[in-house]
């Protein structure tokens, strides 16, 4: 989960700086694209989480895949995006899914941890939440500073970096949980 906060809130601190050096945009057009993506990952969202749960037998872990997979490719898709705004704004619709994995964290840590633990486990989470984007932002700052006339979009490949081990990590929960939870529900009986 921190790794996913730093993600979303320490890059923040970068996003206006890096479209203004690449693009040359001024706050308002930032803030106009930023709206209009923001809007519509509210929407889809909705809709893809609805389908997914009612229509789909598709595990915790899998919506979490999905979630990482599209942040990946949002902030790779950035990190090529000084070939043109079009790439920025196709990485921004990639990755429209990426609010799909705060909510299966939240999901999967209710359903393992034990229901009298579970508000010390939210509470340490709530924690992490708070100082991870404290010293992230100074991370992805110091990296960016250091790039921005070399190669400002290093920034991005680092955090898709960073991005494989939630991946790693729900593709591992994937693959281990699913016998377990098979033979849970099917115990051999002698």
């Amino acid at each position: 989960m921190c790794v996913i906060v730093l993600t979303y809130e320490s890059l923040s601190s970068i996003a206006f700086i890096y479209v203004h050096h690449i693009y040359d945009w001024n706050p308002t057009t930032y803030n106009n694209v930023n709206t209009i993506f923001t809007l519509s990952q509210i929407v889809v969202l909705s809709i893809i989480m609805t389908l997914l749960i009612r229509f789909f037998p598709i595990t915790d872990y899998s919506i979490g895949v999905m979630g990482v997979l599209s942040t990946m490719v949002k902030y790779l898709a950035y990190s090529f995006a000084h070939y043109g705004v079009y790439i920025y704004y196709i990485g921004n619709a990639c990755g429209v899914l990426n609010g799909l994995v705060p909510l299966t964290i939240r999901s999967v840590i209710s359903k393992i941890a034990e229901k009298d633990e579970l508000g010390r486990v939210f509470s340490f989470l709530a924690t992490c939440e708070s100082i991870v984007p404290m010293l992230g932002t100074v991370m992805i700052t110091k990296v960016f500073n250091a790039t921005l006339n070399v190669y400002p979009n290093v920034t991005y490949l680092m955090v898709v970096g960073l991005l494989t081990l939630p991946l790693g990590t729900f593709l591992w929960a994937f693959i281990y949980m699913k016998p377990m939870r098979y033979m849970e529900l099917n115990p051999v009986t002698s």
